[in-house]
């Protein structure tokens, strides 16, 4: 039951996270691999077109001997998207990604969307940053979640409808509720104590977990 981590070329990722998180290998989407040897980590595999990792990144890559996957810079794919089928050859239990956040809009929502794909049936496959973390939760899953009281829980519907949505431990909680795409008042909603769990009979959506600062 392998946890890979994956590096996305996006916002700066901290020691102290990548120091939280236990996994078995390391994959870099491109220009991802540039910051995960900045922090001395050797990756596992590099996938890409390879346009966004450093020059020197990539030299030192290739004399460590890491396997490199190039890509067509013409392509359909992300490199993300690309280095997450890459892992999933593997048929992992769990893939976690970091640096997948940033500034521009349109990465950073469809690097969440990408959580969606039916190919990722059935691996537990998040987002994790240094304050949140943000999971796909799909037809008759349920997903426990770790924290402290007063952290924040969303879950937003990203299919047209979400139904039997439960969800214990929290302020406000939920039994049976539905949703539907839009929906807002799944938002903010808070931990009373450590632990908190989401259940969904059918849909699709995003559970996000924010500590605040």
């Amino acid at each position: 039951m392998k946890t890979i981590l994956v590096f996305a070329n996006g916002a700066p990722v901290e020691a102290d996270l990548i120091a939280t998180l236990r996994y078995d290998l390391l994959y870099c989407a491109d220009g991802g691999a540039t910051q995960a040897m900045a922090l001395g980590l050797k990756p596992d595999l590099i996938a890409g077109d390879l346009d966004s990792i450093d020059h020197e990144t990539l030299k030192q890559a290739e004399l460590s001997g890491i396997p490199l996957r190039r890509f067509p810079r013409d392509k359909d794919l992300t490199d993300l998207e690309l280095c997450l089928l890459e892992a999933v050859k593997l048929t992992p239990f769990q893939i976690l990604i970091v640096g997948a956040l940033g500034l521009r809009v349109d990465q950073h929502l469809s690097n969440l969307l990408l959580l969606t794909r039916p190919q990722f049936n059935g691996i537990r496959i998040g987002v994790i940053d240094t304050h949140q973390s943000i999971w796909i939760l799909r037809a008759g899953e349920s997903i426990e979640l770790i924290g402290k009281q007063g952290d924040l829980l969303s879950i937003i519907p990203v299919s047209e409808r979400v139904l039997g949505v439960n969800a214990d431990g929290t302020f406000w909680p939920l039994k049976a509720a539905a949703l539907e795409l839009g929906d807002s008042r799944t938002v903010s909603n808070v931990f009373l104590g450590s632990c908190v769990r989401v259940s969904i009979s059918s849909g699709l959506c995003l559970i996000i977990h924010i500590a605040p600062t």
